[in-house]
């Protein structure tokens, strides 16, 4: 979790860090408790936008929680991976077990381009004459846990642990019987078991399809079948799992139709933009005059700096379009990062409030990209985002917006951060105030919550402890080595990792 996370929502919590370091006898103090009975801390919850309005409620949970709650699913990962259609059929193409030594639990591609490539198999066989495409309205809000229990069941899944996981849920429902939290990675493998005897059952009616989540393509020989295949699959997915097909995602569309809207896939797009690129390059070195001998070819450099365009162009063009593409901003937003490239910086401070459902891979993008040296003018359209834009009022930019001030010093001007950290004590507690004081070394920010610190919440209480680690030496072993000695779980190992 200190390399991935612990989702693809929020911000990483420092706490990954201090656990680590704790973790010879935080990992005894965790085995010694009973998961028929573990008591959650409490979580983080959000509303975080989406791109064609409204919201979806995502939970960051306790880091503890969040380290429970993936073991007891880590353990039973060969039992739910082997339960699915195997991978190489490209029909349950979505978030397929790939663990590494380094933590990752999926594939890196997620599946994606496995799902857009069998579309693509799939559509040129002359007999598809249309396509379903569906999609499951509010899925993971609508998962019933008995039903999740099921599904675990199926795969084999001890009943011990079928019984701790659905206790651990309840625990974040309020006892209500359905959802799944969205935010932890262990939600998405828990959603995908649901999904493994719907998979089933299409095949076994003879259907031929593919998935990604809850998106569903399947591709019949005529009107018809699409009909039919449309109709027993809403028919399952109620009488099995009690979920309905969201009706204006969800339609019958011909061959033709597909393939021309919905194939077009980011890589092809991007290599699609290179090739051009290069090709007009191409074109001008070889039309360059008579001081020009036409046999020149591009250098590395140059291939580079053609990709770097063509992602900006893009990019240009995927924020000019209602709704936003997620899959496509998420894609151009990552790969600008891992090309460091300060191509799409403009873009990105010009198109903030567009940009919004995606506000963590822009987070990632501008620590990359950017330098060290303060930009006035990047820092006014941040500024403009938190403070007059139409979202500006909204929990979840304004937790967003204060990380991308507070990490990236291209942007970050000292006293606004602290007045915006302070004004959003409401709704975001003290924690953005304490990690202000923290990279901003405000010793006097942190005396004046040593006395008070265990009146605060639990979140905002680890990030005072966190700051302390800017007091100088013995100040710091005084308090903190106190603190470590009157508490336990986390708050002991966020202290002892402050303190040394």
């Amino acid at each position: 979790m200190r390399r991935y996370g612990d989702t693809d929502i929020f911000p990483t919590p420092f706490e990954f860090d201090s656990i680590a370091a704790a973790w010879p006898w935080l990992r005894d103090e965790l085995g010694n408790r009973d998961l028929a009975t573990y008591a959650l801390g409490p979580s983080q919850r959000f509303l975080v936008p989406k791109p064609n309005g409204g919201f979806r409620p995502a939970v960051q949970l306790d880091p503890i929680d969040s380290i429970v709650f993936l073991a007891m699913i880590y353990e039973a990962l060969p039992q739910l991976e082997a339960a699915r259609v195997p991978a190489d059929r490209r029909i349950a193409c979505s978030y397929r077990i790939d663990v590494a030594p380094d933590g990752r639990l999926f594939r890196e591609d997620n599946g994606w381009p496995d799902f857009q490539e069998r579309s693509r198999e799939l559509i040129t066989n002359g007999a598809v004459t249309h396509v379903v495409m569906a999609d499951i309205s509010d899925f993971y809000n609508s998962i019933y846990h008995h039903r999740l229990e099921n599904s675990l069941a199926t795969a084999g899944v001890s009943e011990v642990r079928r019984k701790d996981c659905i206790t651990f849920i309840n625990q974040l429902t309020a006892t209500q019987s359905t959802r799944i939290p969205v935010g932890p990675f262990a939600s998405i493998i828990l959603a995908e078991a649901c999904m493994t005897d719907v998979d089933n059952m299409l095949l076994r009616k003879g259907y031929v399809h593919t998935r990604y989540v809850d998106d569903f393509r399947i591709f019949c020989t005529s009107r018809r079948e699409a009909w039919r295949a449309m109709h027993d699959l809403s028919e399952y997915l109620y009488s099995a799992h009690r979920l309905n097909l969201e009706a204006s995602k969800s339609r019958i569309i011909t061959a033709q139709v597909f393939a021309d809207r919905e194939l077009v896939d980011p890589e092809d797009l991007d290599q699609a933009q290179r090739d051009e690129i290069v090709a007009a390059l191409l074109a001008g070195i070889q039309h360059a005059g008579p001081y020009g001998n036409g046999e020149a070819e591009l250098d590395e450099e140059t291939l580079d700096e053609a990709t770097r365009q063509g992602v900006a162009d893009l990019f240009e063009t995927c924020v000019s379009e209602r709704p936003l593409q997620l899959g496509l901003a998420r894609y151009l937003l990552r790969k600008a990062a891992r090309l460091r490239t300060h191509v799409l910086v403009d873009l990105v401070f010009a198109n903030l409030p567009t940009l919004t459902p995606v506000l963590r891979d822009v987070a990632r993008y501008v620590k990359a990209a950017m330098r060290k040296q303060f930009s006035p003018v990047h820092h006014q359209s941040l500024l403009q985002f938190l403070t007059a834009s139409d979202v500006s009022d909204l929990p979840f930019v304004q937790l967003w917006a204060v990380e991308i001030m507070r990490t990236v010093p291209a942007v970050r001007d000292d006293a606004t951060l602290i007045s915006l950290c302070e004004r959003y004590v409401a709704t975001l507690g003290l924690r953005p105030a304490a990690l202000a004081a923290l990279t901003l070394q405000r010793e006097d920010w942190v005396r004046g919550r040593k006395e008070t610190w265990r009146s605060s919440a639990e979140w905002d209480r680890r990030a005072i402890l966190e700051a302390g680690r800017i007091l100088p030496a013995d100040e710091r072993k005084h308090w903190l080595g106190y603190v470590e000695g009157v508490s336990t779980g986390l708050d002991r190992a966020v202290a002892q990792s402050a303190a040394a």
